[in-house]
């Protein structure tokens, strides 16, 4: 099998936590629905109209942070409506606190792994990625975040059969037993730990919710890996020299 591999860039970027009330708190890796919505973007489907076809069972998608990123707030006004007349002649406005991803080298940069189980689409979605088009603007989880796509290649991927691995991706937790951190790699690990939305229904109420840990330090993360990691984990060996540095499927 194969996985096709771009890089997603932009200078901010807004995942909107799920959980979050008032104020819009902003994840540190884009859930796998964000990058769904920007495969969408880029094959051209209309909103709300993809979630099936791009679901986990559909399409196979694995993230690697690559540029060290922090965080700013800032405050936007929202309108604040009792009632329908409001929304089309505002009097008066609420501040909202609004969580942003700031790069430390100017930009925000994630290196994205996706495998389109149909043909037609696989084959679509690489001609896109190889012109650098996509059907829709791109953005970083929000309107006002642009992106854009730089496509790497497309590498061959092996199913992970040993019991352990050094994760290059963003790492669902489930699928390991224990983390090592015996290794002396382990010293700069910067784990950060939280809870994203992995799929929706046709009314975008989320199917399934994962725990996933990155590193952002952009460390592989050396794990002892459960059963169920069997069909999660692949190695590609041209995209990496190290025959231990596997990707984790989102």
């Amino acid at each position: 099998m194969k996985f096709l591999v771009f890089d997603l860039k932009g200078k901010f970027a807004h995942f909107r936590k799920f959980y979050t009330n008032s104020s819009s708190l902003s994840y540190l890796v884009p859930p796998r629905t964000v990058v769904e919505g920007v495969v969408a973007a880029i094959l051209g489907f209309e909103r709300d109209s993809y979630y099936e076809e791009l679901s986990a069972e559909n399409l196979l998608i694995a993230v690697q942070k690559i540029e060290r990123t922090y965080k700013i707030v800032q405050t936007v006004n929202y309108i604040k409506a009792t009632s329908v007349n409001e929304l089309k002649n505002p009097n008066t406005h609420t501040q909202v606190p609004l969580e942003l991803l700031a790069g430390y080298n100017g930009f925000v940069g994630f290196r994205v792994f996706v495998m389109p189980r149909d043909e037609k689409m696989y084959s679509q979605l690489k001609s896109k990625l190889e012109s650098g088009r996509a059907e829709f603007p791109i953005y970083f989880g929000s309107a006002p975040f642009a992106a854009k796509t730089e496509f790497v290649g497309e590498f061959e991927a092996y199913r992970w059969e040993d019991s352990s691995a050094r994760i290059l991706t963003v790492l669902d937790t489930g699928l390991m037993k224990s983390l090592n951190l015996s290794l002396e790699s382990s010293a700069g690990l910067a784990l950060m730990k939280d809870r994203m939305p992995c799929d929706f229904d046709k009314d975008r109420f989320a199917t399934k919710v994962k725990t996933y840990i990155n590193d952002e330090n952009l460390n592989p993360i050396w794990v002892d890996l459960d059963s169920s990691a069997q069909d999660k984990v692949y190695f590609i060996k041209e995209f990496s020299s190290d025959k231990e540095l596997c990707i984790s499927l989102m």
